[in-house]
C-alpha cells in the first residue's frame, strides 16, 4: 500500500535543533492563525453591540467583549513591528509606510461616513417637514464638527465629548495615531531589541495597569482609547522575542494554546471592574504560542470558515452598526416594535439574523470597497518606489515590494 508522503510541518523542520525553536517572524510571511484569531475577535465585537433581550449575549463574557479592541491592537502591532520595523530607514520609506495605512483603513472608513452622514441628511429633512425624532439632526455624536473630527481621523484622541457616527470607528483613530508614532520611531532608530523590551514594554505594562486602575474597566473609548491602543501595539516587541523560544514539542504546545484559550474565556466569563485587566497576559499568550500556526487550536483557527471571517474582519468590524442600524429603523418603522419588548427567544434570531447580515454586508464592502482601497495605496507606494529606484540604485525595489506585500494581502498590513 502506497502512503503519502506528508510535508514536513515547522517543528518537524526544526525539531533536530534542539528544545527552543527560533522563530523569528520574517518579513512577508502570512500568520494564518492570527488571521483566524482576528476573524472570531471581530464577531466577539458585533456580539458586544447587541444589547437586546436575548439569551446569548447577556453573559459577562460577551459584556466583555469590548476586549477583543485590545486583541485587534496586539495583533496589528505583531504584524506591523514583523513587516516594517527594520524597514522604515528614511523619509521616502516612512511615506509610503503613512501611504499604505492610510488606504489600509481610511476608504471603507470614509465610504462608511459618507452613509452615516448622508442618513442624517435625510433625518434633517424629515424633521424639516415636520416628522419627529427622538434627537435633532447633526447634534450630539452627529454633529458637524464631530463629523470633521472623524473625516480628519481624530475623533479617538480625546478631542470629542462622547462616541460619534460610526461607533466602532474610534479604534481606527487610535491605530492610525500609533501608526505614525511606530513610523516616526522607526525612522529615528529607536526600535532596537533591548530599548523596546527593557523601555517600551515597560511603559505599555503601566499604562495598561493605570488604566484599569483609573477607570476601574479597560472599557475606554473616545476619550482614553488612546492609550490601549499603544499598550497593545507596542506589546509586539516582546512577542516577537519570546516567540523565539516556543517550546518544540508539538504535545506541549498545543497544551499552551488550550491553556491560553482557555484562560482567557474564564477571565472574560468572570472578571469584573479592573480584574479584567488580567486577561492581557492572556491574550498576549496566544498570540505568542499561535504564530507557529501549529497546534490544536491554530488548526481550528485555520479551517475556510474562520479563515473567511479573518480576511473580511476589517468590514465586520466598520460594518455592523450599518447592519444595526438597519434592524433597529425596520424594527421601529415596518414593524412597530421597540427593542425593550422583545421576547428574548425572538431576540435570539434577531441575533443570528443579524450576525449573519453583518458577514453578508462585509463581505460586499470587503470586495467593492476595502480591497479596491488597499490595491490602489499598494499602486502609489509601489509607483513611488520605481520613480526614486534609477536615483538611488535600487533597481528591484519595486518588484521587492510588491512581492512582500503580496504576501501580506490577508494581513492587517
Amino acid at each position: 500500500m502506497s502512503h503519502r508522503r506528508r510535508s514536513p510541518s515547522y517543528w518537524d523542520r526544526h525539531r533536530q535543533q534542539g528544545v527552543l525553536v527560533l522563530l523569528g517572524p520574517r518579513p512577508g510571511r502570512r500568520f494564518a492563525a492570527l488571521d483566524g484569531l482576528r476573524g472570531l475577535a471581530a464577531m466577539l465585537v458585533v456580539l458586544f453591540h447587541m444589547k437586546w433581550s436575548n439569551h446569548l449575549t447577556g453573559t459577562l463574557f460577551m459584556r466583555n467583549g469590548y476586549l477583543a479592541v485590545d486583541l485587534f491592537f496586539l495583533l496589528s502591532g505583531f504584524i506591523i513591528f514583523a513587516n516594517y520595523a527594520h524597514d522604515i530607514a528614511d523619509f521616502d520609506r516612512l511615506r509610503r509606510f503613512i501611504t499604505l495605512r492610510f488606504f489600509r483603513i481610511y476608504p471603507l472608513h470614509f465610504a462608511l461616513l459618507a452613509l452615516f452622514a448622508g442618513l442624517e441628511g435625510v433625518k434633517a429633512a424629515a424633521q424639516y417637514m415636520g416628522h419627529s425624532s427622538e434627537q435633532s439632526a447633526f447634534t450630539g455624536g452627529t454633529s458637524l464638527a464631530a463629523l470633521g473630527a472623524n473625516v480628519l481621523l481624530v475623533h479617538g484622541l480625546h478631542t470629542l465629548s462622547s462616541l460619534s457616527w460610526n461607533l466602532p470607528s474610534w479604534s481606527i483613530s487610535c491605530e492610525f495615531a500609533v501608526y505614525i508614532l511606530f513610523g516616526l520611531l522607526a525612522l529615528g532608530g529607536m526600535l532596537s531589541r533591548q530599548l523596546c523590551v527593557f523601555v517600551i514594554t515597560p511603559v505599555c505594562i503601566a499604562l495598561y495597569g493605570a488604566l484599569a486602575l483609573s477607570l476601574g474597566t479597560l472599557n475606554a473609548s473616545y476619550d482614553w482609547g488612546i492609550v490601549r491602543a499603544i499598550g497593545g501595539f507596542f506589546l509586539a516587541p516582546l512577542l516577537i522575542v519570546l516567540g523565539r523560544g516556543v517550546p518544540a514539542p508539538s504535545r506541549a504546545l498545543g497544551l499552551a494554546e488550550i491553556a491560553a484559550a482557555a484562560g482567557a474565556i474564564a477571565i472574560m466569563a468572570v472578571a469584573t471592574g479592573a480584574m479584567v485587566v488580567l486577561v492581557i497576559p492572556l491574550l498576549f499568550l496566544a498570540v505568542c504560542l499561535l504564530q507557529t500556526d501549529e497546534g490544536p487550536v491554530a488548526r481550528i483557527l485555520q479551517s475556510a470558515a474562520i479563515q473567511y471571517l479573518g480576511r473580511i474582519s476589517y468590514s465586520i468590524y466598520m460594518v455592523q452598526m450599518v447592519v444595526l442600524l438597519a434592524a433597529s429603523i425596520t424594527l421601529k418603522r415596518v414593524f412597530k416594535v421597540d427593542w425593550s419588548t422583545i421576547d428574548p427567544w425572538i431576540g435570539d434570531v434577531m441575533v443570528l439574523a443579524i450576525a449573519g447580515g453583518v458577514v453578508a454586508a462585509a463581505s460586499v464592502t470587503f470586495r467593492l470597497i476595502e480591497e479596491p482601497g488597499r490595491a490602489l495605496g499598494r499602486l502609489i507606494a509601489a509607483r513611488s518606489i520605481k520613480a526614486e529606484a534609477p536615483r538611488c540604485g535600487q533597481k528591484g525595489a519595486a518588484s521587492t515590494f510588491r512581492a512582500r506585500n503580496a504576501n501580506t494581502r490577508g494581513q492587517d498590513d
